[in-house]
């Protein structure tokens, strides 16, 4: 299977503290990949080290077995924040249209039409369009922040605790959604919660190391 994106032998640091020591990360195009950790273990960290907001000391990071520009591949990556972020005085279809607009440049007419297409694919509906975020339950925040990340049309989806806060329905059903995802987009989860994926990750030690399903879900890194 070929990779999308690979991290080999990465190092940070902050304020002078050691967060990643020589880890290495691979994922392929089309998985779903949950990176687990204590707080404090550095997963949101590394998920910014992928969005380029924490530089690495050393090692190097590959998008495609080619160097990682980030320059040329932001537009290639998608992130639904822990707290959804969405603009307070913005309908849902500002919300996801706005990346449309502003990164993709699309006119707003354009950018519009494309946000209703995933604001219908993460299972919301054509009134939900002209509410405001005021107005969303729990989960309906998180499935429009998806719908923005989506916007773009990323190859990389990067998902920062997506049910957190859900209730056990509330959380299956997110998962059956990242699951209907296309096959092209690959899914990185950095989570509390037991998420249905192709590969578990965990971050300890400053470094990851993988679990199989069966001793991720017994193990004190997952709550249900």
């Amino acid at each position: 299977m070929k990779s999308l994106l690979k991290c080999e032998q990465i190092t940070t640091y902050m304020q002078d503290e050691i967060i990643h020591q020589n880890l290495d990360f691979t994922i392929n195009k089309g998985e779903i990949i949950s990176l687990m950790g204590r707080s404090g273990s550095g997963k949101t960290s590394f998920a910014n080290i992928l969005l380029g907001f924490i530089p690495i000391h050393s090692g190097k990071i590959l998008w495609k077995n080619e160097p990682f520009d980030l320059s040329n591949i932001k537009l290639k990556m998608g992130l639904q924040p822990q707290n959804s972020a969405l603009l307070s005085d913005k309908t849902v279809i500002e919300n996801v249209a706005m990346p449309l607009r502003y990164i993709s440049n699309f006119s707003w007419q354009l950018a519009f039409e494309l946000a209703l297409n995933k604001i219908l694919l993460v299972g919301l509906s054509e009134k939900d369009c002209y509410k405001y975020p005021h107005m969303l339950s729990g989960g309906m925040m998180k499935r429009v922040a998806l719908a923005r990340a989506l916007s773009i049309d990323p190859e990389l989806l990067i998902l920062d605790e997506p049910v957190s806060g859900l209730d056990a329905i509330s959380s299956k059903q997110f998962e059956n959604l990242i699951w209907s995802l296309p096959n092209s987009t690959s899914v990185i989860c950095i989570t509390h919660n037991f998420i249905k994926s192709h590969k578990y990750y965990v971050l300890e030690n400053k470094k990851i190391v993988q679990f199989d399903e069966q001793s991720i879900k017994e193990s004190d890194y997952v709550k249900f």
